[in-house]
């Protein structure tokens, strides 16, 4: 797997961390409505979380109608992928690392 230049993955990895924070958000609001504490998840749901954020971020490159772009630019599905996860890593384990801290 080749990573794409920063011109490509920039704004694709932007893109990551914003549907993450809205996954992550609605999330919150809807553990909140079911009275749980919305900080503290297991290892299954945080990597549901991240399965979601995939695959909104690949509704979000076909709804662009992008997918033939980045194919020929050499960009393949699990590139595509791993540029949409890595801010979602980064952002769940920063969020744990707080959690845990306080």
């Amino acid at each position: 797997m080749r990573f794409p230049r920063l011109m490509i993955a920039r704004p694709y990895m932007l893109r990551g961390f914003r549907l993450w924070i809205l996954t992550r958000g609605l999330l919150v609001i809807i553990l909140a409505l079911a009275e749980t504490d919305p900080f503290k998840l297991g290892v299954t749901v945080t990597l549901a979380l991240l399965s979601l954020v995939i695959v909104v971020g690949f509704i979000d490159t076909y709804r662009h109608h992008e997918r033939a772009f980045l194919s020929n630019l050499g960009v393949s599905s699990i590139t595509l992928a791993t540029l949409y996860v890595i801010p979602a890593v980064a952002g769940e384990a920063t969020l744990q690392v707080l959690v845990a801290v306080a």
